[in-house]
């Protein structure tokens, strides 16, 4: 929501007759019990109604009946018709929500920890008459520096200001109560925002399994020296099977704050598959299935909007189409299509298409990714079996990954050589105690060198699921899959996640984890901190348990995690703590290899015969409200990078200009037109994305206006691989002051 509530002035031109009919008030001191007590405002939706389908009567008419929310402005009702024999029409209405006694209070959207915030209270007096009005600022969750009451005159269609001092010393939710009061006439205004912590998010995690009658497992967690102990987690997952796993995973992917093409597919697609599984076993679906049909349709439309015209896809909708982006989102179409979801066939269509016209234009491609693109035409509906034929005339070149992909191909040609591709796979499993899995050396699917074993893991976890379930390395690739989370509850990115998720939905089916009986006890720092029995029951709602600790609970140094299990079954467990640096100017991260330097400029106006032109100046980290800053980010990395993102926290006390076009430099550089592929602008927070970035230095910026006096602390900014997050780097964080104008 926005915290800024523009009246539009109607009431000035519009008076309403009913005032007059009030005796006359003097111009006096009043008394508390002499004010009007006003309803607290505090709900400010941006569509106040919606009703798909109402029936009117044979004379064509209709009532729909509906309540204003609290926004004072302008709305436009929408009316849409259409008759049996499709004679369609529409009207457009607008109406006013106003009172004559308004208060507003400027505020910014966030806060972060340690800030100092001037909040504004502006009363709009469109009474009859001159008015004297107690004005005040109830704070919650921050500390008022000030005095909370005032009484202001404000004259009749003026307005009348109060400043307050607010700051902002522990994390959590801000909530402001301002009140305007009169003896005719009042107002409330109720806002919030969340205080956000200082410094540098970091994390760390462990996860694993138990097996056996009696097992335990003692673990140490490190929480660094130097963290903010107000914003330091646990996150400890519990579950008796695989579903519970799979459960705390798509709460991750379902929390992901960006979405590009693989990730709005990751978002939507598990959860469907996840919950075709449980419900097949007898088991409660996840509770996200209840709005899984919301999540599906927009996530549909956002891959529709992201479709190339070549009816390919790339990592976003400004970049090239990719051979594994086009093939993920293919295969996961044709997958919600066959669950009952309602798929646009020819944006499918299309998009086969492209695959196709990939396979012909790349007759060398890595035999790995013909074989994505081949088993997602396959998924999606028919194709010329000669691709599979040559695919499997060039098997020596797959790795253990297209090995999977070909066994899972075959199997759904119901073709012999899937038993072959099975066999293959069996003897090429690397074991290490009670764990199997297949390496894989290079992620060709994404264009970097890494480790590739997850997916080709859980490929081999998938098809040996689906060709030879009781192969004794399931249980052992699973637990391998399970207990290398390296976000404890989740895998190194949400591809990854995606796929081990798709891999262990088929190992879910036919691992009969289904009957528990067992007790468990969980210790942090010798301090019990959850006890439960493991049963039937709650496999069959497999939720995970959860256990939750934070604060002053989580300090520093090696905190100790205990768990002990009695009786038959299996744990999968997890713990991930999150906690932020805290020292003042955290310590520039990253490498030779990559790293990122964040720098502010003001833009300084100079009139120019008939227009204003503008010059970066140096910054020394004070603003007026109405400055405008540059805010450069320059990336160094010394080699090609893929999927980079930069993300830069801003100083609360501002906003970003989205019309840089509105300021015209004097002199422009050579950076300032640097293609990004995405740029978006959440309320604390910038986020850029390069599909490639080619080795050097490249600069990138956005700008910021400033609005809220106050002294406001900026996170360090940040640069990663998406799917590499281990290799981030980072900036020092700054301090900004604004002062009024």
């Amino acid at each position: 929501f926005s915290t800024t509530y523009w009246f539009m002035g109607y009431s000035g031109r519009h008076r309403m007759q009913l005032t007059s009919l009030r005796p006359p008030t003097k111009l006096a001191d009043f008394k508390s019990g002499q004010t009007v007590q006003p309803k607290v405002r505090k709900y400010f939706p941006d569509t106040t109604y919606w009703a798909p389908t109402v029936v009117t009567d044979s004379n064509g008419t209709a009532r729909a009946s509906f309540g204003f929310p609290d926004s004072l402005t302008t709305w436009r009702a929408t009316v849409r018709a259409v008759t049996r024999d499709t004679l369609v029409g529409q009207v457009t209405h607008k109406v006013i929500t106003r009172k004559n006694l308004i208060l507003r209070l400027e505020i910014p959207r966030f806060l972060t920890q340690g800030d100092t915030v001037t909040v504004t209270g502006i009363v709009h007096n469109y009474l009859e008459r001159e008015k004297s009005v107690r004005v005040s600022l109830q704070a919650e969750g921050v500390e008022l520096a000030s005095g909370a009451q005032t009484d202001l005159t404000v004259a009749k269609n003026g307005e009348g200001v109060v400043h307050w001092t607010v700051r902002a010393p522990r994390i959590g939710e801000a909530k402001f109560l301002g009140k305007a009061l009169t003896d005719e006439e009042s107002d409330a205004l109720e806002l919030t925002a969340p205080v956000q912590s200082w410094g540098l998010q970091l994390t760390s995690a462990l996860s694993g399994s138990l097996s056996g009658e009696k097992a335990d497992t003692t673990q140490k967690i490190i929480i660094p020296a130097g963290i903010n102990p107000d914003a330091t987690s646990l996150r400890i997952d519990l579950a008796p099977s695989v579903a519970g796993t799979l459960m705390s995973a798509l709460d991750y992917l379902a929390r992901y704050p960006y979405g590009c093409v693989e990730q709005t597919m990751s978002s939507f697609l598990p959860n469907i598959l996840v919950t075709q599984a449980v419900k097949e076993l007898g088991l409660t679906p996840p509770p996200a299935s209840a709005d899984l049909e919301k999540k599906i349709a927009a996530g549909l439309q956002r891959l529709y909007q992201f479709q190339h015209d070549d009816g390919g896809w790339g990592w976003w909708e400004t970049d090239e189409t990719h051979p594994f982006m086009t093939a993920y989102v293919v295969a996961g179409l044709a997958q919600a299509r066959d669950a009952g979801y309602p798929v646009d066939e020819y944006r499918l269509r299309r998009g086969r298409d492209s695959l196709l016209q990939q396979i012909n234009e790349n007759p060398r491609a890595v035999a790995d990714i013909r074989a994505y693109l081949v088993y997602a035409l396959a998924v999606s509906g028919e194709f010329d079996r000669q691709l599979a034929d040559g695919l499997y005339d060039s098997r020596e070149k797959l790795s253990p990954y297209g090995a999977g992909l070909m066994a899972l191909l075959f199997a759904r040609l119901n073709d012999p050589r899937a038993q072959e591709f099975a066999k293959s796979l069996e003897q090429s499993a690397q074991l290490q105690g009670p764990h199997a899995s297949w390496k894989s050396e290079r992620q060709e699917m994404l264009d970097f060198s890494s480790d590739n074993s997850f997916e080709a893991t859980a490929h081999a976890v998938k098809a040996l699921s689906r060709l030879n379930p009781k192969s004794e390395l399931l249980p052992k690739a699973a637990r391998w899959l399970i207990d290398n989370r390296s976000g404890g509850y989740y895998w190194t990115s949400t591809e990854q996640t995606a796929m081990a998720i798709y891999g262990l939905i088929d190992y879910l089916r036919i691992s009969g984890e289904l009957k528990p009986d067992y007790t468990l006890d969980v210790f942090f720092n010798g301090k019990k901190v959850a006890e439960q029995r493991m049963t039937q029951e709650q496999v069959a709602n497999p939720l995970p348990i959860v256990v939750t600790l934070g604060g002053a609970d989580v300090p520093a140094g090696a905190n100790e995690i205990r768990l002990e299990k009695n009786g038959p079954g299996v744990l999968y467990w997890s713990a991930s703590a999150s906690y932020y640096t805290r020292e003042p100017r955290p310590a520039p991260e990253g490498s030779v290899a990559l790293n990122v330097v964040r720098e502010y400029f003001r833009l300084v106006p100079e009139r120019v015969e008939d227009r204003f032109v503008y010059t970066e100046q140096p910054f020394a980290g004070t603003a007026q409200s109405g400055d405008v800053v540059v805010v450069r980010l320059t990336v160094n990395a010394t080699q090609d990078e893929s999927y980079l993102q930069i993300e830069d926290p801003i100083p609360a006390g501002f906003e970003f200009i989205e019309q840089e076009d509105l300021y015209e430099l004097k002199r422009r550089p050579e950076w300032w037109s640097y293609y990004y592929t995405r740029r978006e602008f959440h309320d604390d927070r910038a986020a850029m994305f390069s599909t490639k970035f080619r080795k050097g230095q490249a600069r990138f910026h956005y700008l910021l206006k400033a609005v809220s006096p106050g002294i406001f602390q900026a996170n360090p900014a940040r640069v990663l691989p998406m799917y590499e997050p281990s290799r981030q780097a980072s900036t020092r964080s700054v301090t900004t002051t604004v002062t009024p104008r």
